[in-house]
């Protein structure tokens, strides 16, 4: 039996298996004669990278769960329950329902009459978000709001800024060439900001900069991730540098999804109950009312 391909040309006949990232990694193992100690910095970084997408899945569990089930239970509310007391109403007090009742009647009716406008907009949303998504300037301008979103940007920046570092530091720790690390780090790092960056990056390198030159002039990395990869650069040991920027914000990731998670748990509990109250209190606001009148009668 002759083999003719090497494992990296096997793996990247499989694009939706194997990213270009992880075949370009066993490709240099396979040059250097390192391919076991490749593999175990690939397990590594794969782990590192499942373990903040395990983290923040679970965090989230939760406040998602709540959230289900106050949107379901205010639907429930509003499409089954409401129509019966409408009815009730209109009997009971003709036309002279509070206020806040007769609100709540009526988004009640109009959800049940036009409930498909809801999928109909979110499929409008959709439709666009991809629509820019495949152009360059719209997936730009996608993560720039992304990462200026209140709380949530901050976390998608870090997170971004993680991906970057590790990415980066175990190319260039496995051997692969700076020029092509840099230009799978950009592609891998799942934003536009920093592969634009990235590839400006290249750019300089080949006039004979250094890496954090060009990397300056994005605001999307702080001032002390350029301060440690200048660092690196010039001692020589930019994966070393790399890593640290990683575990550094890989923990600040940590401790934000904690602090998120226990700030929207009662955040949502009170919604629930507001939602449901504000119901309630409306379907027996006509009743208090007509208590008051039978007293002053």
């Amino acid at each position: 039996m002759c083999i003719r391909d090497s494992l990296s040309d096997a793996l990247s006949r499989h694009p939706k298996a194997f990213s270009p990232l992880i075949c370009n990694l066993i490709r240099a193992g396979e040059e250097g004669g390192v391919l076991d100690e490749i593999l175990l910095r690939l397990a590594g970084y794969l782990e590192n990278t499942e373990n903040i997408k395990n983290r923040i899945k679970t965090a989230m569990r939760y406040p998602l769960f709540v959230l289900f089930m106050a949107g379901g239970l205010t639907i429930a509310l509003l499409y089954f329950i409401m129509p019966k007391m409408e009815e009730l109403f209109r009997e009971g007090f003709g036309a002279e329902l509070p206020t806040f009742t007769r609100l709540v009647l009526d988004f009640s009716k109009a959800l049940r009459e036009k409930f498909y406008i809801i999928p109909l907009v979110l499929g409008v949303i959709y439709i666009v978000y991809a629509l820019l998504k495949r152009t360059e300037k719209g997936a730009l301008w996608i993560d720039t709001f992304k990462m200026k979103i209140p709380v949530m940007g901050k976390l998608f920046h870090l997170i971004t800024l993680s991906r970057f570092a590790r990415t980066l530091a175990t190319l260039s720790n496995s051997g692969v060439p700076i020029l092509n690390a840099l230009e799978l780090t950009g592609k891998a790092a799942g934003n536009k900001i920093i592969e634009k960056a990235t590839q400006e990056s290249r750019e300089a390198l080949r006039e004979g900069e250094t890496i954090a030159i060009p990397l300056k002039r994005y605001p999307v990395f702080p001032p002390l991730a350029i301060s440690m990869i200048s660092v690196g650069e010039k001692t020589g040991s930019l994966d070393e540098m790399l890593n640290k920027i990683a575990d550094l914000y890989d923990e600040e990731v940590k401790r934000m999804v904690d602090t998120l998670t226990s700030l929207l748990e009662p955040l949502l509990i009170a919604f629930l109950g507001g939602t449901v109250g504000i119901i309630v209190v409306a379907m027996y606001l006509p009743y208090f009312t007509m208590f008051k009148y039978i007293g002053a009668g």
